[in-house]
């Protein structure tokens, strides 16, 4: 994917942080998230989706090309895996009431 667009890479600086020292380079700060609830469906969020710990979660839109994936790794095991837990929804509902769920067990 494009550098400006690489959602792996902004899912790397989210979790470990990033500031720039005085010279504007990049420096790594680790443990700004500890844990990423990440929503996607399409194509582009297997491979960040895919990034993700044991310790984070995966929420993908049933039918298309995340959920897809996620089904068809869960049957073949000669797919890259997921690390994280992948619940599927159907609807924003759904999706707000498992962001809420998934974001108060973070912080317990």
């Amino acid at each position: 994917c494009p550098s400006n667009l690489c959602k792996g890479a902004e899912l790397r600086r989210l979790r470990f942080g990033a500031s720039s020292n005085n010279h504007g380079a990049q420096q790594l700060s680790s443990g700004s998230y500890g844990r990423i609830v990440y929503a996607g469906d399409g194509a582009n969020d297997i491979c960040p989706a895919l990034s993700l710990g044991p310790n984070d979660v995966v929420l993908a839109r049933g039918g298309d090309a995340l959920a897809k994936y996620a089904a068809a790794a869960a049957e073949d095991s000669s797919l890259q895996q997921f690390a994280a837990p992948v619940y599927v929804w159907n609807s924003h509902e759904q999706l707000a009431q498992l962001v809420k769920e998934h974001a108060q067990a973070a912080s317990s």
